[in-house]
This record gives C-alpha cells, structure tokens and sequence, in this order.
C-alpha cells in the first residue's frame, strides 16, 4: 500500500462517515441503560425525557446541578450535534461536560446518575469524544457492573494509557485491582492523566472522599513500585530515576496539599508523602520543604493526619534543626501532647520531639500551646522515648548551657530544665546517661547545678574501670585552664578596690559589693579558688569577730537574688567561719534574721545550709553558757555597725541567753520541717508569738513552740526593728513575709513597732523605689502588700495610719499605696470591730460623697466608693447610711410650697441640719448612698425596713416637691425592701414591726409613677408582703388590682408578665382566704379584681394572655372562679371571633375535675339568668358593660361558648385518663358528668317552652355526651334513652353513631360492650313510633354491625329478625326503608350463610321496595336494594337462580331505562358485574336468554345493559364453561344479531324507542361479546357455530335481508382481530360473498355499507393469508373476476382508497405471475371504460400495484403500455394527472423514462 493510501485509510478512519447509515445506527445504539436493539429505535425526543427526569432528580440531590440545567441539559441540547461545530465548540463542551462528569462521580450508584450520564452518551458522544474522562469517573467503580456496561460502549480505538482495559472491552469483565495499579506503575501517560483528573476535580471541589482514597491507594501502591524499580543499576542512575520519579510526583503532592477546602484529597497527599520520604532518599532541604507545605496548608480537619505525617518525615532527617515558623505552628495546635501520644502508639515519634526540644531550647515558643519541654516531658512519662533519646536530650542540654553566656537567657531556661531533669533522672538509666555525659562533656555536676540553680540527684559512684580518653582530658584541661585564668584575673582587679564602708548590708552606692559577688560566683566552682577569695584581704576575715565587713559580704549574698547555690555556699561560708572559732567572744545574733530568711528560701539546698548553720550557732551558744553559766551575755556583734550607725543604733537586739532561748525552744527543734516546707519557718515563728494557723493547726504529735511573753515580746522587737531599719528592702520584704501570720492578732505594741515602716514606706520617693526593687529583684506592688499587712484589725493607731494614707495627697506615681490600702481595708473589714466599721465606713462615705469637692481625688472618691460596695457592711452602718439621706437639706424651687404642702411635707422637718449645694447634688449623694445599700445584700439586715420606707416616703416626697421623676431611686429602694420581705418570706427568725411597714407609701408609688420598673418592683414587693402580713396588705388591695388592669395594657414584656404572676401569687390566696373567713360572697369580693383582667384582656398581647388569665384562675381557684371568668369573657366579647379559641385554651390548662366543675357552674348561671329572680348571675350581668340587657341575652351570649369548650379534644382525654383509673377521682367526675347532664337537660326543658335556640342547647347535650370514651358513653346513655324525650333520644343516638363511626376498630372492650347493646337499639328501634329515633338506632346498629359485627356474629343475629321485620325493612318510610336494607346489608355481609333462615322473607321486601322504587323514581331506595343484591351475590350467590334471577333482570332493564343519574347507573352495573361473576353460568346464560325479548321491549339502554351482561359473563368464566354453553350462547347470539331485521322490518322492536345509532351501537358491543367468546371456543365447537351463522344470513329473501348488513361488519372484526388463525374460514365465506357481489350493487347507503364492509373483510383476509388460500386458482378465479368487475363497475359508489388497498391485498395474496396477469387485463379492460370514475380507479389501483409489488408488477408493463398511452391523452384531466403520477412512480422504480416506450 502506498504512503498515499495509508494517509487515506487513516483519515477514514478517523472520520465520521454522514452517509453510512449503519454506522450511525450502531453508534446510536450505544447506551448504559438500554440494550442496543432498544437504543437504536429511540428517538432523542425520548432519551431527552428520559434523561431528564434522572438529571431533575440529581438537583433536588445538589444545587450545584443546576447550573448544566440551560446548557447539556437545557432543550437546545436535543439538536446539537458534535460533527456540525466548530473546534472551539468543541474544547467549550469538553469543558462543561468534564465539569459535569467530575461532580456526578460520587452519586454514580444511583439510578438518577446514570440516567444523565446517559444522556452525555448518546447525544454528546462522551465515550467516543471524552473517553479518558468518562473512564476516569467510573474508574473506582470498576468492580462494579455498570463499568462493564462503559467498557460496551468504549471505541475499539482508546486513549493513550488506557491500553490496559483493551482485554477487558472484549471480554466484558471488570478490571481488578492490580491492573489499574500495574497501569499506573508501569505506564507514566496513564500515571500523569490519572493525577491530572484529580487535581482537576479537586480545584473545582468536585471531588469526594471515595475516588480520593481510591486515587490514594492505586497511586501509592504505583509510586512505591517505580521507587522500587529505580533502586536498579549503577549509584548514578538510580539517582537520576529516582529523580525522574519525584519530577513527576511532587508537583502533584504540592498541588493537592495546597487545596486547603478539599481535606480529602489533603488526607491522600499526606499517604503519598508518607511513602515518597519512607522510599526514596532526600535531603533536609527538601523534607523541610515538605513539612513546611503540609503545615502551611493543614486544617483543623487534616491537622491530626499532617502531624503524624510529620513525624514519618522528621524521622528521615538528619539535622535537628527546624525553621521557626515550623515549630510555632506545631506549638499551637490544640492537644499537642494527646496527639503526638496518640500518635506514638503507632509510629516512632521521638525524632520530631527531639526537633521540637531543639527549639524550645533555641527560645523558640508559641503564644499558646505546648512547648517542646512539655513535650518530652509527656513522651518520657509515657515510654515513648528510649535511652539513646534520653542521652540526646541530655546532651542537647549540657551543650546548650556551656555556650550560653547570656546570664539572662540561662536564668529563663534553669527553672524549666532544672525540674525536667530532677524528673528524669529519677530513673536509675537515665541518672547513669548523664554522669557518663557529664564527663564525656567535661562539665561537673557542680558547674551545671550552677547554671540550673538547682541541686539535682547525686550522681551514682564513678567506676574506677571508666577512665577518659586522652581527648577529653586534654579539653577539660583547657577549660579549666580557661576558668583559673579567668579568676586570677578577676582576683587581680579586687586587690586593687578600697572598701569605705564597714559592712556590705548598709547598700552604700560606693560599695565593691558587684564585682566581689561576681568573683564569689566563679571562686564557687572550684574548692580552692573559694579558699583564695575567702582570704581576700578585702574582706578582712582576720578581723571576722571584730569587724563585720566578712560576715556581712556572706549575709548579703545568702539573702540577695543569686543562684541558690550561691547562695547555699554563702551560709556554708558562714558555717565554717564559725566552725573554726573556738569561742565566741561576740553575739553574732545578725545571723539569726538572714537565717530565718534563708528557711523562707525556696531553694531546698539553702534552708539546708541555714539548718546547719543554726546548728552549728546553738552549739556555739551552748558552748559560751556552759563557760560563762546562766544569764551570759556577750556584745553584740556588729551592733553600731552592721546597717548604717544610725539604724544600727535602732535596732532592738536580744540578749544573749534570749538568742539561744529562742534557738533552743523555737528554730532548733523544727529544723528538719522548715528544710521540708519553706512556709514552715512562717508558721513556728506565729505559733511562737501565739497565733494559731487555721489551715495547719498544731497537733499532739507535732505542736508548735510557744515562747514566754517576755521572750516574744524581745524576739518581735528584734525582728521588726531589722524590718523598720534594714536598708535592704528584699530582707524587709522577707521579713515581713514571715512575720505575715503574726500580724492577724491585735497587739498595739506590735503595730507601735512596724509602723514606722509603713511611714517610711509612704514616705519614699517613687523612682528612689523602682531603682532598689530592681536592684533587688523584688516585685513592687508584693513589697508594698507585704508593708501594708503590718495593720491589724483592730487597732486604732493602724487603722489610723490607713486613714491618713487614703486621705493623703499622694503623687501620681504612688497611687499604687493607695489602691494596696483600699485592698488592705477590704481585708481587714470582717475582722474590724463594729465601732471601728462605723468610723471606717462614715470615713469612707464622705469621701465618696465628695465627688464634687476639690479635698479628694476621683481615684480617692472612687476607690472609697468600690470598698463600701465590696465589703459587708453591718445594719448598724447601713443604718447610719439611710439617716444621712433623710437629713439633707433639698433646695425647692424659688416659689414657697402652700401651707397644707409646708404642714404635711417631710422637706420642712427641723431635722435637717445639712446644707446643700443644689438638688442635683443632693440626688447624687442619695443615688450613692442607696447604690452602696443595693449591693450591701439588704436581706441579711430585716432591721432596715423602718429606714428604707422613709427613705421611700422621703423620695415620694422630692417627686412631689420637684415635680421631678425619681424612678431610678425609687427602685434601688423598692430592690431593697423587696430584698429584705422575701428573705422574711423564706422563714426569717426576725419580727417585722407593723409600724415599721408604710404600705400607703408603696401603693402612692404605683399611682403617681409611670415608670414600668417602679410598678414591677412596687407590686412584687406588695405580693411578698401580704404572704407576711395579710392583714396589712388587704386593706389597700382594690387599688391595686384596678392599677393592674390599667397596667397590663401598656406591658408586654417577660418581666413584667412575671411581676404580674408573682403579684397574683402572693396576693390573691389570701384575699380569697380572706373572703371565705368572712364569709362574704366570692364573685363579689373580688369583683375589681376580675373587672381589670377582663377590661384588659383586648389589649394584652395575645402570647402572654392566656398564662396572665391561666394564673388568674389558679390562685382564686378554678372551682369557684373559672366560670366567672368565662361568662365575664363571653358577655363582654360575644362577637370576638378569636375568644373560642382563647378560652378552649385557658379551660384547658386545668384537670378534668374543674373543668367538669366549671361547666357545672357555668350552667347553673346560664339557667339561673332564665330565671325570673336572678341572684348570682345577676350580679355577674352587673360586672358586665352591658346596662340594658335581659336575661335570655346573656344566656345565650354564654351559651354560644359551650360547644367548642365541650368538644375540646383536651378535655376529652383527661377525662378518659382519669376514669380508666377508677380511683376516687374517677368516682367524683362521674357524678360531676352526671350533673353537668341533668343540668343541660333542665335547660333543655325550658328552652324548649320557650321556644329558644333549642338547636343550640341540642349541640350543647351532643358535644356533652361526646365527652367521654365509647366504654364510658354507652354506660352513661342507658338511663337517657329511656326517657320519654324524642329528641334526647336522637342526639344520644346520634352522637353513638358519629362516635362508633370515629372509633377505633381494634378496642375489644368497646366492641364487646356495643355488641351487647345491640338488643337495646333494636327494641328500641322496632318500639318506638318516633321517625328520627327509629332512623337514629338503625343507623347505630348499621355502624356496631358493620365496625363490629364480625368480632362476635351470634349478637347481630337477633338484631337482623327485628330489622328484617315489618318494623323495619317492612315500613312504609323510605327514610327507614333504606337504612333498613343497608342495615340488613350489613348484617349479610356479618352473617353469611347464618342468615339463610331470615332471607328469603326479607328479599320478598326488597324485591317489593325494589319494584316501589321504579315507580316512585326513589334512587335512594333503589341503590339501597343494589347494595343488599352485591352482599347476597358476595356472599350466598346460589341462592339465586331460575325465577329470581329473572325477576332480577327483568328489574335491571327497568332501573337502566329510569334514568336515575350516574350514581344510580354506576351501582347497576356493579349489579351486573356481580351478577357476570357469581352466578352459575348455565344459570346466567340461560336467563340471559330468556329474558332478551324483555331486555328489547324495554329499549336500547336495556339491551345494551343486556349484551353488558353477556360480555362480562363470557369474560369472567373459563373457557370450559363457556364451550358448555355454546349451543345457548349460539342462539343467543343470533337473536341479538337479528335486531337489525326486526328494526328494519319494524317488528318486535318499537321504532320509537329505537334509532339507527342505537342499532349500531348495540350490534358493535355484540360483536365485543362475540369475539371474547370465539376466543374462548375451539375449532370444533366454533365451527359449526359460524357455520350457522353464515346460514342464518342467506334464510331471508335479498330484498329485506339486513343480515348481511350484521354479518360482514361481524366478519371483518373477526378477520382483522384473528388474522392468520381464522384464514381457512374463507372458504366458508367464499360462496355467500361471491353472490352478493354479483347480485346486490351499490345502490343504497346500506348496500354500500355492506360493500365497504365486505371489501374489509375481504382485505384482511387476504392479508392475514398465511396458508396461500387465495394462491389457489380456484379460489383466486372465483374471487377475482368478481371483486374487480364488481368494484371497478360501480366506483362512483365505493371509496376508492379502500378499493385500491383490497385489490392490491388480493394480488400480494396471490403472489403468481399468472394472477397478476388476470388482474391486470381486468384493470386495463376498464381503462377505456365510459365512466371517468371507473377509468380513475383503475389508474389508481395500477399505481399502487405498482408501488407494492414493483418490478415484478412491471414485468407486465408492455401489455399497459399502450393502454398508459391512451390514458395520457384522456380527455379528463383527473384521469390525466392520475396516470401522470403512474408513469412518474413506474419511471422512478424503473431508473429509466418511459418517453422513449410510449413513442
């Protein structure tokens, strides 16, 4: 083949080929849903639909659907088709249809899915134009069945890297697994479209957590095997492959990482990177660069899955190093140490904490979370870490120590360290690790407890074996070479300083003291560079007892703020000095203070170091006493010169026998718990000074010391003498730390002795204190707390100073004194004695009152204000408070008040005697003072009521005075009192005085004040009142209630909805209480009260109403109020169309007790206001706004609200509820309905005399009696239908039936009790003479048994012989008459065959009603009786036969001709359906037979009721019984089929009921029947059949014969409808047809009929021809000629069309050449006949000869040529134009014109 062909071939094969049918058919029958033979007959109209609804579907799943609605699925998409756009219409549908097919993947098992895939299928041709898309959607389905369904519709040519799937499209089964993995693995095309499909879906978020993991685990199964493969060859081409395979990976990861909104495809990145560092080998950039994305772009979803992604990452890496925003981030996640534990349970975990510990140990911290410390903390504690982890974070740290020379950054890291490893090295391995560190590292133990400022666990005996290496000795060498000359240098430099002062502890600003202590803290590392500096001349150790420049160096390093064991080594310094004295020759008591600050120490090596020292002091002491004997005394050391001379001089020393005194009694004995405990040392010395530690009280087995008066007295002299004078600010703050405890006793000598430190402290400058708390490093504001805790309680001189500090003019700066001093006072309040409070809390009130003036600051002012409201102030200062508000001064306006208003206003009283500045002032100061009452919790202090109401009073007062509102006020005080009254409530001990109590004052608040806070508090504190005093509150109480109604108006919110419940609560039990007591009438006592609710009720909103009047009726009781209430509600809104619903509600919110009680009430004042005297409900019309109204007017206004309070469903079920129970509640509410019954029938009574709204009261009774349960209603109505009241009668019974028809079916109980009651209604219903009654208790019984019945059928039994009675079935009104029939129905359907004995004098009755009911037209009555016929044809059909069922249709075919309505004629031929199915049909054919002359004489609508009948008998019986019957079923026949004779021979059948149309009518439904029948006979039983009939046809003289007419109608349905199988019956109709073609033209409308008919017949028999019948030339010549000439002579009066399709059928039937021939000579033949219609039909019939058989018609064409000559030139133009049309159909078959022939 040439280049040329092969490039031709190739394009062909790429091109789709418009005009190969075939192909186009085949790719239109591709489809997932259908199969291919049904795809390619579908039209895209249909798929359209069909798709559609799939897509519609998938909307209402997604909104994110709708948006392919107007453009693949829109109605456009119909008519688009791929081959006709352009190439950039194209990529524009890729995009929309990949969108598509990216969003569908996750719902691709619904059936919805796959139905709008469908529709991309067949209309887009995705499997042919986006293969890979389509197969990438389906790709994790493909062990499921519908990827094979894809796999069908696949081209033969496919995509690049889908190669793999070739076998599978052939084979058509699912592809497994491992190939999609090898694909992927192997196939780098397939690898790069699969990834590039998911990131593709992931950007648009189409992607679901299914195809994320399924992507996940083929592409990490894949990269693992092309790492695996790469690992092969030579070092430097497994770099270059592995290379090539994260090339084209990590862009992928990277990519999907950075989608932050698809955490799923997140989750499958992190499995990816996972196996990508596990695999291949990376360097530390590149794992940072990773762990860097995946924190960038994590969320709290994927945080969990990037953590332990990291760790699988941190353990590749080599360096420990990590960036810093990458430990942040890690640092801040939430549960860090949970997670990294979580996590380590199942991966190695340590290498990211040693990362993280790295940097936390680089200062790397986040503002929230946990810290790499904390971290390795937890991983040890939880085992996670080994000890080769151990040992790098140990050595992590000792080399973090030895770089770090930033003393700062050291003293940061020592704390957290320190404890880390005290906690670590509990472990014996891990004590080990560091001792083998430490000397591997050349760093002491000493050297590092130094930089950690902490001592840590000794370290295990070294092994002698273990000897360093040459190496490390020589570096250790050099670092301690590096530190001696480092100390000789520092030595040489002190030996040059001058010391002026004499001791070190009077913080002189000349002193050396720095660079001596930094000195001393290198000296410290080494045993003999501490001796060298300890002999520093400087410091003068010859002179050690003489001079206290030594001993104070040491003190002031022990107390200072230096590492402890710096300070340890200080006290151990003072230790040996006083070892190596033999004797003392001074008191070195100074000790003793920095000893006891020592014991305070934090550091647990340095309150060692001061135990020894003590120690070591009380022998000395000891030594010195037994020397020298009792009361030894020695000069004080230091005593002039130890702080500065002056101080010095100050200072209180003890003697020396006290010093040792109190080592011996105090210090010594509780060494060993102050080295435990470093607030120990507080508590000894407090319990020494006789103060007792609540929180750790002294015990038998350990009491604490207590020292003699004397004693204490010296030793609290001593001590704060050091705290009044030391220069060092941190020895007094430690002191007085210590001496915390002893300051909560009172002790005036104490305070005498601390107060002037507190002056002092005052005293100082701030800056001058910011400088030495630095120096110090002491925190500012503790030091001053610690100052301020030396003011005890109660005493005067320290409260005094406070005083003086609070009213003082401080600077700025040292406003933080004055805010310790109001937090001291606060403190020391409750422990203040009540004189003391007083002075305390009148000191602080003025201030806080003198906002104004210009004596005190705001923060002063304010501050004061903050104490009083903080602290509990006692009733006797409260009290004091409230008097200050009733004496001041109110300045009034310029115009004098009027004499009555200076006679009775309290603002003129003598009393008060202060002067103000205005009244705005005067507010302030009593807003202030009521403010500190308000927040003081006034209900602890009943004392204050008296106050409190004239303070009330006093304010009522202002607000009339001023004419100003003072609402704010007068709630503080309202608050109060409502405080103090409710406390009271509760069950206060306190006696309230009455006198005390100004109600008159609350009940003014209320009516002058619109403010709604007032009126709240005002009425609450009114409710708790009267639960207190009654009596009190009763009297003022109408007011009130008449405010309320008012009120209610204007409130709608919650809280005064509560306000008004509380006030309901409180007050309206006892007015009621009250009233009973007095024994006055109810509804009049509290007549106001119910007038407010109700005038308020239109203006209360309508979602507080019912609760407002809900709790209204519960406090005044519901029994005897709730009626009253309603009828108020009633009258008042009669034409409210909302009140029904509202008082259904209200009735309901209470137990069916009082509801039944209020109903019992509610009529008895309705039946009291028809009375000629009315008593109660006359005073309930007075309360009414209706003057003129009459009695019968406000009955029926409240009647009107019985009903639907009646019919309440509510109601209904707790009644019910309640007498299922059967308890004495039950007992009650029967005798309350009872009541309530007799009481509706008394009205009843008397409306009916009076002739008003007896209808109304009817309903009234009704909805009563539907009250109760069906068990409960039939018990109660016994007695009522015995009474003589027709009318009670009726709607009991009524009511029965409406509730048995409502009723549940499955109450046993109920059923049984119904059945029972069955004889009752049935005497009831044969008894009375009463027309409603007796149709009511029928009705009833129709219900029991139809619902019923079946549950037990011996009960219904006697109940049918009453109703089959004359009673009943045999009464004269049809009412009854046809409740009786459908009541008997009823029982026949129950009873079955038990019936038998009663019914056939009870169908006598129907057939009687039956007959009436024709002659009457009464419907009602008729389809009662075809009720009564389908229960007896259900259930006992064999009863009727013979006579009966004559009868029977002789009555249908009257009740067809009545013309009852569609009802009626609907339940007729339910009749005859009944009547076709059960009836035996020997019976029913018979009788169908029998009664046809009756069904004729009655009329069309008879008869066609009648060949109904037959119809559905045929059909409904088997084919045996029928074939039984064929004889009567054949005779049958024949007479109907003779009703067209008779019509048209006018006999029998009378013309004026009959019409031609009818006639048509009834002989097409009996050509219906026949078929059904001739499908249910066989060929013998048929044959004969149709035999006779064909005979039957031809028994009549031609000139009236209008069976013909009947029978060639009846054979062309038999022939159309049978076709094939009925073929041989030709022959039968072969003669008969012949002959009447021949001897009957069309003449006439109905011979013309019978022609077209028969031309029909004719057709469809030579159709259906499959035995070639008419092949045979018998048959063909005994037909033919006939059929053509008879047709062709008489076409002007035959249709042509039907002509032409008959003679056209007869030559395909014949299908000879010789046939043909005879047909066509006959056709030409009549070419050159006369008549233009003849010549007209015979072209017409040629031209579709020729168009249905074709060449083979036309091998006949020379003998027509010349008659197509002829017929061109006819004189017609008709004929012209028809054989034109001829010519041109032969000239197309042909391919060739005839031009040429004709010539």
């Amino acid at each position: 083949m040439s280049s040329l062909a092969r490039r031709l071939s190739k394009i062909a094969a790429a091109s789709n080929n418009s005009l190969d049918l075939k192909a186009q058919k085949v790719a239109h029958s591709k489809s997932l849903i259908f199969e291919p033979r049904i795809a390619g007959t579908q039209d895209f109209d249909t798929i359209y639909q069909i798709c559609l609804e799939g897509f519609q579907e998938l909307c209402q799943l997604d909104k994110r659907f709708i948006s392919y609605e107007r453009t693949i699925f829109g109605e456009q998409s119909k008519t688009q088709d791929r081959n006709q756009l352009t190439t950039d219409q194209n990529e524009e549908l890729n995009v929309v249809l990949q969108s598509f097919l990216g969003l569908i993947g996750a719902r691709l098992l619904l059936r919805p899915a796959i139905k709008a895939v469908d529709w991309l299928v067949r209309r887009f041709r995705v499997h042919e134009f986006n293969t890979a898309a389509l197969l990438f959607c389906f790709l994790p389905y493909h062990l499921n069945p519908i990827f094979t369904n894809v796999l069908s519709i696949l081209p033969p040519r496919l995509p690049a890297g889908f190669k793999f799937l070739q076998p599978y499209t052939q084979s058509l089964m699912a592809p497994p697994r491992s190939a999609i993995t090898n694909a992927a693995t192997l196939d780098q095309a397939f690898s790069s479209s699969f990834n590039s499909y998911v990131l593709r879906i992931g950007k648009a978020r189409h992607i679901y957590p299914g195809y994320s993991a399924f992507w996940a685990a083929v592409m990490t199964e894949a990269l693992a095997g092309r790492l695996d493969r790469a690992r092969s060859g030579r070092m430097g081409i497994q770099k270059q492959n592995q290379e090539d395979v994260l090339i084209q990976i990590l862009p992928v990861v990277s990519a999907g990482l950075a989608m932050r909104k698809v955490p799923e495809l997140q989750l499958s990145c992190y499995m990816l990177s996972t196996v990508i560092v596990s695999k291949a080998s990376l360097g530390d950039a590149l794992l940072t660069g990773l762990m860097r994305e995946i924190i960038e772009n994590w969320t709290t979803e994927t945080t969990y899955a990037g953590l332990t992604c990291l760790t699988v990452i941190a353990q590749q890496k080599d360096g420990l190093q990590l960036p810093k925003a990458i430990s942040v981030e890690i640092f801040r996640m939430d549960g860090l140490e949970e997670r990294l534990v979580e996590i380590g349970e199942k991966y190695r975990v340590d290498k990211l904490a040693l990362h993280l510990f790295q940097a936390y140990l680089d200062g790397i911290r986040a503002d929230s979370g946990s810290n790499g410390l904390e971290i390795m903390k937890r991983l040890l504690r939880e085992s996670l870490v080994n000890g080769s982890i151990i040992r790098f974070v140990f050595t992590l740290i000792i080399r973090k120590l030895q770089s770090t020379t930033n003393t700062a950054q050291t003293m940061n890291l020592a704390e957290p360290i320190s404890d880390f490893l005290i906690e670590t090295t509990k472990s014996q391995e891990a004590l080990s690790i560091l001792e083998q560190l430490l000397q591997e590292e050349g760093f002491s133990k000493d050297a590092l407890e130094l930089k950690l400022q902490a001592a840590l666990p000794a370290l295990p005996a070294p092994d002698s074996k273990n000897t360093q290496t040459t190496d490390d000795v020589e570096m250790e060498d050099i670092e301690a070479e590096s530190d001696e000359s480092k100390f000789e240098s520092m030595l040489s430099d002190i030996s040059t300083f001058t010391i002026t002062e004499d001791s070190f502890l009077t913080y002189s600003e000349t002193s050396k003291f720095t660079p001596l202590a930094s000195t001393f803290q290198i000296a410290c590392s080494s045993p003999n560079n501490l001796e060298k500096f300890c002999d520093l001349p400087i410091l003068e150790k010859a002179t050690i007892w003489t001079k206290p420049l030594y001993m104070s160096f040491f003190l002031r390093v022990a107390s200072g703020s230096f590492p402890a064991p710096l300070r340890a080594t200080a006290l151990q310094v003072i230790t040996s000095a006083l070892v190596k004295t033999d004797l003392m020759t001074c008191d070195p008591q100074i000790v003793l203070v920095y000893a006891l600050i020592s014991f305070a120490d934090p550091a647990k090596g340095v309150r060692l170091a001061a135990s020894r020292l003590l120690t070591v002091l009380r022998k000395m002491y000891s030594k010195v006493k037994k020397q020298k004997g009792k009361g030894f005394e020695l000069p004080v050391f230091g005593s002039n010169t130890i702080y500065s001379g002056r101080a010095s001089k100050n200072i209180s020393w003890l003697a020396s026998e006290e010093a040792l005194k109190f080592l011996d009694t105090t210090l010594v004995p509780n060494l060993e718990e102050c080295v435990l405990d470093n607030d120990q040392i507080s508590r000894v010395l407090a319990g020494a000074f006789g103060v007792i530690d609540e929180e750790h009280p002294p015990t038998p087995e350990n009491p604490l010391p207590e020292l003699k008066k004397s004693l204490r007295n010296s030793v609290f002299s001593f001590l704060s003498s050091h705290i009044a004078y030391t220069p060092s600010l941190k020895t007094r703050f430690h002191l007085l730390q210590i001496l915390e405890r002893t300051f909560r006793e009172k002790s005036s000598s104490r305070t005498k002795l601390l107060l002037p430190c507190l002056k002092e402290w005052k005293s100082m400058d701030h800056s001058d204190i910011i400088n030495r708390c630095r120096e110090e490093g002491i925190n500012e504001a503790e030091l001053e707390r610690a100052v301020l805790s030396v003011v005890p309680a109660n005493d005067n001189h320290g409260l005094h100073a406070l005083r003086s500090i609070i009213s003082s003019d401080l600077p700025l700066e040292r406003l933080s004194l004055l805010r310790e001093t109001f937090n001291r006072l606060q403190v020391l309040w409750l422990s203040m004695s009540l004189e003391a409070q007083k002075a305390m809390g009148e000191f602080l009130l003025d201030i806080s009152l003198s906002t104004n003036d210009s004596k005190y600051t705001p923060e002063q002012c304010t501050r004061s204000l903050d104490v009083l409201k903080e602290v509990k102030l006692s009733a006797d200062v409260l009290s004091i408070f409230l008097n200050k508000i009733t004496s001041i001064k109110i300045d009034l306006p310029s115009q004098p008040p009027s004499a009555k208003r200076r006679r009775t206003s309290k603002s003129q009283s003598p009393n008060r005697n202060r002067q103000s500045g205005g009244l705005a002032s005067s507010l302030k100061e009593i807003t202030t003072i009521l403010e500190i009452v308000d927040s003081s919790k006034p209900e602890r202090y009943p004392e204050l009521l008296g106050n409190l109401f004239d303070v009330l009073g006093f304010l009522q007062q202002i607000g009339i005075d001023t004419q100003t509102e003072l609402a704010y006020l007068q709630v503080l005080v309202l608050g109060s009192l409502l405080a103090i009254v409710s406390h009271l409530k509760i069950g206060s001990k306190h006696k309230v005085d009455p006198q005390a109590v100004r109600l008159e004052i609350v009940v003014d608040c209320i009516q002058r004040t619109d403010t709604p806070q007032v009126h709240n508090a005002a009425l609450l504190l009114i409710g708790d009142l009267c639960s207190i005093m009654p009596e009190l509150v009763l009297h003022s109480i109408m007011p009130i209630f008449t405010f309320m109604g008012m009120w209610m108006r204007k409130q709608e919110n919650d809280f005064s909805t509560h306000v008004i419940d509380q006030t309901m609560e409180q007050v309206i039990p006892p007015l009621v209480a009250s009233l009973r007591a007095k024994q006055t009438e109810l509804i009049s006592g509290v007549s106001e009260l119910l007038l407010a609710f109700i005038s308020a009720y239109k203006h209360i909103p309508a979602s507080r109403r019912l609760h407002l009047f809900e709790r209204l009726a519960a406090k005044l009781g519901p029994d005897d109020f709730l009626y009253a209430i309603l009828a108020l509600l009633a009258d008042r809104y009669t034409g409210d169309s909302s009140l029904t619903s509202f008082v259904v509600e209200l009735i309901s919110c209470f137990g069916p007790e009082a509801q039944l009680h209020t109903f019992k009430n509610y009529l008895g004042l309705i039946f009291n206001s028809l009375q000629s005297e009315r008593s109660l409900s006359q005073t309930v019309m007075d309360l009414g706004d209706k003057k003129e109204q009459s009695g019968h007017d406000f009955a029926l206004g409240l009647s009107k609200l019985l009903p639907p309070l009646l019919k309440s469903r509510n109601l209904s079920n707790k009644i019910n509820r309640a007498l299922r129970r059967d308890d004495s509640e039950a007992v009650h509410i029967r005798l309350l309905y009872s009541e309530n019954l007799e009481q509706i029938l008394r009205l009843i009574a008397i409306v009916r005399k009076e002739s008003f709204q007896l209808d109304l009261y009817n309903e009234i009774l009704e909805s009563l009696l539907g009250l109760l349960s069906m068990t409960e209603f039939i018990k109660s109505i016994h007695e009522p239908l015995k009474r003589p009241d027709y009318d009670l009668r009726r709607l009991i019974l009524r009511s029965l039936e409406a509730r048995i028809e409502s009723h549940k079916k499955d109450d046993s109980g109920a059923a049984a009790l119904l059945l029972s009651f069955l004889d009752d209604l049935s005497i009831l219903a044969a008894e009375t003479d009463n027309i409603t009654v007796k149709h009511a208790a029928i009705s009833c019984i129709d219900r029991i048994v139809e619902k019923y019945g079946k549950k037990d059928p011996s009960k219904v039994e006697s109940a049918a012989q009453i109703i089959a009675g004359g009673s009943c079935l045999g009464h004269k009104n049809s009412q009854i008459i046809v409740l009786a029939t459908l009541c008997f129905t009823s029982m026949v359907e129950v009873l079955g065959q038990q019936i038998i004995p009663i019914l056939p004098s009870s169908s006598d009755k129907v057939i009687a009603h039956w007959k009436h009911s024709l002659s009457q037209r009464d419907i009602e009555v008729q389809n009662a009786v075809f009720s009564f016929l389908a229960a007896v044809l259900t259930h006992l059909p064999w009863l009727i036969s013979g006579e009966i069922l004559d009868v029977i249709l002789h009555l249908t075919h009257k009740s067809a001709i009545s013309d009852f309505g569609a009802e009626s004629e609907e339940s007729l031929l339910e009749v005859i359906s009944f009547l076709s199915k059960k009836i035996d049909p020997k019976e029913l054919f018979g009788a169908i037979e029998r009664t046809w002359s009756d069904a004729t004489a009655n009329g069309p609508k008879s008869v066609q009721l009648h060949i109904s009948l037959l119809y559905k008998a045929i059909e409904a019986h088997p084919k045996s019984a029928v074939m039984r019957n064929s004889q009567v079923l054949s005779s049958t026949f024949l007479c109907v089929f003779e009703l067209r004779q008779l019509f048209d021979e006018q006999r029998k059948v009378p013309p004026a009921l009959y019409k031609e149309t009818d006639i048509d009518q009834i002989e097409a439904a009996t050509i219906n029947a026949f078929i059904s029948m001739v499908y249910k006979l066989n060929d013998t039983t048929f044959r004969p059949m149709f035999s006779r009939l064909i005979d039957w046809t031809t028994t009549t003289p031609s000139a009236t014969n209008s069976r013909p007419y009947t029978l060639y109608a009846l054979l062309y349905r038999f022939f159309s409808t049978l076709k094939s199988i009925v073929t041989s019956y030709s022959s039968l109709i072969l003669d008969p047809t012949v002959t009447w073609l021949k001897a009957n033209p069309p003449t006439t409308p109905k011979t013309t009929t019978i022609w077209t008919n028969l031309l029909h017949t004719l057709h469809s028999a030579f159709e259906n021809d499959q035995d070639s019948f008419w092949q045979k030339p018998t048959n063909f010549i005994a037909i033919s000629n006939p059929l053509l000439t008879g047709t062709l002579t008489h076409a002007s009066s035959l249709p042509h069309d039907v002509i032409t399709t008959c003679i056209t059928a007869l030559a395909q039937a014949a299908d000879s050449q010789s046939h043909h021939k005879s047909i066509n000579s006959d056709l030409l033949t009549h070419f050159r006949s006369e008549n233009i219609q003849t010549r007209l039909l015979a072209i017409r019939c040629q031209d579709h000869l020729t168009e249905a058989l074709g060449e083979e018609w036309l091998n006949l064409l020379p003998e027509m040529l010349p008659f197509i000559g002829e017929a061109l030139e006819d004189e017609s133009e008709v004929v012209e134009t028809e054989c034109r049309k001829w010519v041109k159909r032969v000239e197309e078959i042909l391919g060739e014109s005839l031009d040429d022939m004709l010539q």
